[in-house]
């Protein structure tokens, strides 16, 4: 499940994730479509700074080289 959660710490579903591949680069490709959503729908830039996850690392490593690429463009 993709989510956010707001000042009262609930969370609110907004999108599901399913891949047959766990890779830092399956979920690199999920938070750049968060991206691009976001700014073509919404007219709002991503910019999440933390993100939850189950104890999978490759979760993390999409996330953090997705904010990476940001910081960098």
């Amino acid at each position: 499940m993709i989510g956010t959660t707001d000042r009262r710490k609930h969370f609110h579903q907004f999108g599901i994730c399913i891949t047959s591949n766990e890779t830092g680069q399956a979920f690199r490709f999920v938070f750049e479509a968060m991206k691009k959503v976001d700014f073509d729908v919404l007219q709002l830039e991503f910019s999440s700074k933390i993100v939850i996850a189950d104890g999978a690392d490759v979760i993390s490593i999409g996330f953090q080289e997705t904010h990476l690429l940001t910081l960098l463009s």
